[in-house]
């Protein structure tokens, strides 16, 4: 399980144009690239796990496997949210400059 429950990640890649054309568009709510969600739950297990997103509840589909299942979206498609560290420190070099890099000599 690349996350759980209650982790914060982010929409890397929403290029869902095979979902859609496969799915009433109309019907499935999509993650945007760049947004942050929070997982719900895995909803497969196997070869394409897939998680489902708080804020976002879509309809059942049928899976690879056969199960019908809430549709989810591809882990791969994102990352783990930088932690509040992280955004502090970034926040940090774009108002003060990057640290200077030592040249080998």
């Amino acid at each position: 399980m690349k996350f759980k429950p209650g982790e914060s990640v982010v929409c890397i890649n929403d290029d869902f144009s095979w979902a859609r054309k496969q799915y009433a568009a109309s019907l499935i709510t999509f993650p945007v690239r760049g947004k942050c969600y929070v997982v719900r739950a895995y909803v497969a297990k196997g070869k394409f796990p897939a998680i489902v997103l708080q804020g976002i509840v879509n309809p059942k589909v049928v899976y690879h496997d056969r199960r019908v299942r809430e549709a989810g979206f591809w882990d791969e498609r994102f990352e783990r949210a930088p932690g509040i560290e992280s955004l502090k420190q970034i926040a940090h070099e774009l108002t003060h400059g990057f640290p200077k890099v030592k040249e080998d000599a």
